[in-house]
């Protein structure tokens, strides 16, 4: 099946919405995810998040890739597409000028 395009998701007010008390996507959420694959699209989500902090929740819906770390690291069926973190230089740097 050939994609008709890409859904982008945020995480807060979007997929979750700890202020409203939903800490974890909703059965509807799933539902929806699913039938936008089934229909041929990419279901992604970017978040300025790093993965490594995304709630396993968010990890089970099967969405297709991730951008995470406001831009800094994407992936696509688990495969990285790029990743440029801080290097240990430059985060030292900006500790010590906080």
């Amino acid at each position: 099946m050939s994609n008709k395009g890409i859904v982008f998701f945020d995480v807060d007010g979007t997929l979750i919405d700890c202020f409203k008390g939903i800490t974890k996507p909703t059965e509807k959420t799933r539902e929806s995810i699913k039938k936008l694959k089934e229909n041929g699209y990419l279901t992604m989500l970017a978040t300025g998040r790093s993965k490594s902090c995304l709630d396993e929740g968010l990890l089970s819906l099967g969405l297709d890739g991730y951008i995470t770390s406001n831009g800094s690291y994407a992936d696509i069926d688990d495969k990285i597409i790029f990743s440029y973190p801080i290097n240990k230089e430059k985060l030292v740097e900006i500790v010590e000028y906080l």
